[in-house]
C-alpha cells in the first residue's frame, strides 16, 4: 500500500471486484478490456488471481476510503528500464489523480529504478489526458484511429516522463 497526503493506493482485492465490474459495464473501464474480448463477471470472479494477482494493479482511495479510480504499472522492460503507467478515475478530482501518479512514479523511479515511464491514453478520456500533462508527462505523439468505441475510431495519445525530468524538478 502506498499512502500520500490525500490518497492511498492499495492492491485490488476480491471484495473490489463487483465495484470494478460495475465501472467496467457502466463507464467503459479499460481494466478488463485488455484481458480478452468477451469476458464475463463469472470469469473475472473465478480467475481473480490470474487477472489481479500481479502486484501492479491499485485501487485509488481518498482519505475516507472512498474509491476514486484505478491505476497500474505493467509491461516492465528491465533492459531499457521502462514501463507503462495507466490511470482511470471515476471521481474527476484532478489533485487526487496527480497525487496518485506522483506516488506511483516515486515507486517506479526510486524503488524499481525505471528510467522512463510512458502511457497510452485514448483521446476520449479528456480528464486523464489533462492529468498526465499536469503531472509533467510530455506528449510524444498519437496512434491514429487506434481504438474503436461506440461505432467510431479514436486516436490514442502517448505520453512519457523521464527519471531525469523528475530529478531536475526536485533540484
Amino acid at each position: 500500500m502506498f499512502i500520500g497526503k490525500k490518497v492511498k493506493l492499495r492492491r485490488i482485492e476480491r471484495v473490489d471486484l463487483w465495484r470494478l465490474w460495475r465501472w467496467h459495464e457502466e463507464r467503459g473501464l479499460q481494466l478488463f478490456n485488455e484481458l480478452k474480448q468477451f469476458i464475463s463477471w463469472d470469469e473475472v470472479n473465478q480467475d481473480f488471481m490470474k487477472y489481479f494477482g500481479w502486484k501492479g494493479y491499485f485501487l485509488v482511495e481518498d482519505e475516507q476510503g472512498k474509491a476514486l479510480g484505478v491505476c497500474l504499472y505493467k509491461d516492465i522492460n528491465w533492459k531499457n528500464r521502462s514501463c507503462e503507467l495507466a490511470l482511470q478515475f471515476f471521481v474527476l478530482e484532478q489533485t487526487s489523480a496527480i497525487e496518485a501518479i506522483t506516488i506511483l512514479l516515486h515507486f517506479l523511479f526510486e524503488e524499481l529504478n525505471m528510467s522512463r515511464v510512458y502511457s497510452f491514453v485514448p483521446a476520449f478520456y479528456l480528464f486523464e489526458n489533462k492529468v498526465f500533462a499536469k503531472a509533467g508527462f510530455i506528449s510524444e505523439g498519437k496512434l491514429r484511429e487506434a481504438v474503436f468505441r461506440d461505432g467510431k475510431y479514436f486516436d490514442v495519445l502517448t505520453y512519457a516522463i523521464l527519471k531525469e525530468q523528475i530529478q531536475k524538478e526536485a533540484r
